[in-house]
């Protein structure tokens, strides 16, 4: 698949859904991350932003990338008006492409 098939492919798969209004987060990472003191996450392939917004609630600062550009844009969204803004940073990455960088906030 090219890069370009990549992008269209999760583009019309979070666009072609209902935005998620509230994501759950992976079990076994609540499971796991609860043991753990808050820092930072890195959540790649964020999707709809159950894990970013569940780290960001437990007090983690949260790097969220996906290819769609939909999908970092949703979980911006939700994060801001759950007040996980400054939690929450996303960023549109291929990560055949591209990799976030180090974290500024």
């Amino acid at each position: 698949m090219s890069t370009n098939d990549a992008v269209t492919f999760w583009e019309d798969v979070y666009g072609g859904r209902q935005a998620a209004t509230d994501p759950r987060p992976n079990q076994r990472l609540a499971q796991i991350a609860a043991g753990f003191p808050p820092g930072d996450a890195l959540d790649l392939g964020c999707g709809d932003g159950g894990d970013a917004l569940w780290l960001a609630r437990q007090g983690w600062r949260v790097s969220a990338v996906d290819i769609a550009a939909v999908a970092v844009e949703r979980l911006s969204g939700l994060a801001r008006a759950r007040g996980l803004g400054d939690r929450v940073v996303t960023a549109r990455h291929d990560l055949q492409e591209s990799f976030p960088g180090e974290r500024t906030t």
